[in-house]
């Protein structure tokens, strides 16, 4: 969410194009999800060391869930504005 309003802060309040939001956005929003990727992560993880498995499972997804959706944020939303900054390319080279 917060990356998302970064960029179009970014595209609306400062006009920048769309490369530069995305650079804008990540920037100032890229190092806090990563932090908080990291600290979620290793909260449960945590839960893997319990001697009860559905903790341990609990936390193995749990953690995956968390990694691959933070992974998953960052490269599409910036793959899919790249892919909406060439449509505005084709879109004004006609």
């Amino acid at each position: 969410m917060h990356l998302l309003s970064k960029y179009v802060r970014a595209r609306d309040e400062r006009g920048l194009s769309v490369e530069d939001s995305i650079r804008y956005a990540l920037e100032h929003v890229g190092t806090a999800i990563l932090v908080n990727t990291l600290v979620l992560s290793a909260g449960f993880l945590v839960m893997m060391t319990s001697a009860f498995k559905l903790n341990v499972d609990l936390g193995l997804m749990t953690v995956l869930a968390i990694v691959w959706v933070s992974c998953a944020m960052l490269l599409v939303v910036t793959a899919e504005n790249g892919n909406s900054a060439m449509e505005d390319w084709r879109s004004s080279s006609r």
